[in-house]
């Protein structure tokens, strides 16, 4: 049985291929025709994704594709899907994956209808928000990852504001901001972290007088409270994954 990983836009190209070397494995882009490779029982889709579109493809199109592979790799059981924001609904759209759901329903005799196909989940948070916003954050340096959601704030402009607020939060506690080397260890000092002070070193470095710090452990609380976070080694990103149909 074996992997192949394969990429959307090119700047993905990097992290699938690192990707595909933790899975002992080779990696290819969406813009290459479905091939045979022995044994393949598995695909992992690395790219951009939104109600509209993952991986440059619309759902039916992201279905026919799987469905071309399949015909040449007829043991293909399982396509895995990392990505941002393909989870959530947003106005008037149904979520991407929802769209590949009923894709699938509608074609039962595309080869695709075979295949399981998994992604990241819907996330809640520690005040039982469900969120509907996320993003999936890549560190090259580590190979780590950071996937963070959060529910819709309720301001001008922009929706996902409070998704945004948490990455930047999770961010202080990574270098070159904080200590951490790459997301797993940022997460780790946020997950911990009860505030700073104005001897703490962050607060030191900005030359934070007690307005920020308060500012700033006024975020904090927030964000551990209102939005999900999750980080690890690339290795991991595959156990976060649960099933869409």
């Amino acid at each position: 049985m074996s992997t192949y990983v394969i990429w959307g836009e090119d700047d993905h190209q990097v992290r699938a291929k690192a990707l595909a070397t933790a899975y002992s494995t080779t990696a290819g882009s969406v813009k290459d025709k479905p091939k045979t490779i022995g044994g393949l029982d598995r695909l992992v889709f690395w790219g951009h994704g939104d109600v509209h579109r993952f991986c440059t493809l619309t759902a039916d199109e992201f279905v026919a594709y799987v469905g071309e592979w399949r015909k040449k790799n007829p043991g293909l059981a399982t396509v895995e899907m990392l990505t941002c924001n393909a989870r959530h609904r947003q106005t008037g759209h149904s979520s991407y994956t929802d769209q590949v759901v009923t894709a699938l329903s509608r074609k039962p005799k595309n080869q695709a209808d075979k295949v399981k196909f998994r992604a990241l989940p819907v996330a809640t948070t520690a005040s039982n928000k469900t969120c509907d916003w996320s993003i999936l954050k890549w560190h090259p340096g580590s190979a780590t990852w950071a996937y963070v959601a959060a529910p819709t704030k309720a301001v001008e402009n922009h929706e996902d504001n409070h998704m945004h607020e948490a990455v930047a939060m999770l961010e202080n506690f990574m270098l070159p901001r904080g200590t951490g080397i790459g997301y797993r260890q940022a997460y780790a000092g946020f997950s911990a972290s009860k505030g700073i002070t104005l001897q703490s070193p962050f607060a030191v470095k900005y030359k934070y007088d007690q307005k920020k710090v308060d500012t700033f452990n006024d975020t904090l609380k927030r964000v551990q409270k209102d939005a999900y976070i999750i980080a690890g080694t690339i290795g991991l990103l595959r156990w976060m994954l649960v099933d869409i149909n």
